[in-house]
C-alpha cells in the first residue's frame, strides 16, 4: 500500500494535449494540482489498436455520429463539485480521484462519439477481450466487470498514450461515472482508482 502512495499519478485533459505527472499525495483535488512534469502525449504503435478494433467493429445501433450536449440529471444539479470543468462529474471519494476532463469550462469529452464508439460500445470492448484471450468463454467477456475494466483500459489507452513507468492514469470522473453507468457494478460497490489505473493497455 505505501508503494502505491508513492507513485505519481497521470493526468490528461481534453482541451490540452500534454500529459501531467503529479505527486499521488494530495490535500485537495488533483484538479487544481500543480505537476511534477509535462510531456507531450505519446502515441505508440500499439496505441492503435484499439482504434483498429473500433474500425472493424460493426457499429451498435445506438451509435451517435455528433456531437451531443450532455447535461447531469437533475438529481445531481446540487452535487456538482466545485472542481467540475464540465458540468458532468459527480463527487469523488479522495482527492486523487477527483478531476474532470477539462483545464477549463467546455464540453465533456464524454460527449464525444469517440467516447460512445472506441470506450462504450459492447462490440469493440467484446473484441478487445477477445482479442487479448481469444479462447476466453465468451460468456465470462459479457460480464460487465470485464466489460468495465476493458473500457477503462481503452480509455487511458486513448487519452493518455504510453505512461511514464510506474505511474498511474486517472480517470476523469465523468468519464468513470458514464463506464460505470453503462456497465454497472452488480452490488454498486468499485474498488477506485488502483483498479483503473492498473488494467493493461492494449
Amino acid at each position: 500500500v505505501e508503494n502505491e502512495k508513492r507513485r505519481p499519478l497521470c493526468i490528461s485533459f481534453v482541451d490540452a494535449d500534454t500529459v501531467m505527472l503529479v505527486k499521488h499525495q494530495l490535500k485537495k483535488s488533483i484538479q487544481e494540482a500543480k505537476p511534477l512534469s509535462v510531456q507531450l502525449r505519446k502515441h505508440g504503435p500499439g496505441s492503435m489498436k484499439a482504434f483498429m478494433n473500433l474500425l472493424q467493429s460493426p457499429p451498435s445501433q445506438n451509435a451517435d455520429m455528433g456531437m451531443r450536449v450532455l447535461k447531469p440529471p437533475k438529481h445531481h444539479l446540487k452535487t456538482l463539485p466545485a472542481w467540475c470543468r464540465c458540468g458532468c462529474c459527480l463527487p469523488m471519494p479522495t482527492p486523487q480521484e477527483q478531476l474532470c476532463c477539462r483545464r477549463h469550462q467546455g464540453q465533456c469529452i464524454t460527449a464525444s462519439p469517440l467516447f460512445s464508439q472506441l470506450v462504450l460500445d459492447r462490440h469493440v470492448l467484446n473484441a478487445v477481450l477477445l482479442y487479448r484471450d481469444p479462447l476466453r468463454d465468451p460468456s465470462e467477456a459479457n460480464s460487465n466487470d470485464r466489460l468495465r475494466h476493458c473500457a477503462y483500459s481503452l480509455f487511458i489507452d486513448w487519452r493518455f498514450g504510453e505512461l511514464q513507468p510506474g505511474s498511474l492514469a486517472v480517470i476523469s470522473s465523468c468519464s468513470v461515472w458514464k463506464i460505470r453507468e453503462q456497465y454497472p457494478s452488480g452490488d454498486g460497490r468499485y474498488t477506485g482508482l488502483c483498479s483503473q489505473s492498473a488494467v493493461p493497455n492494449l
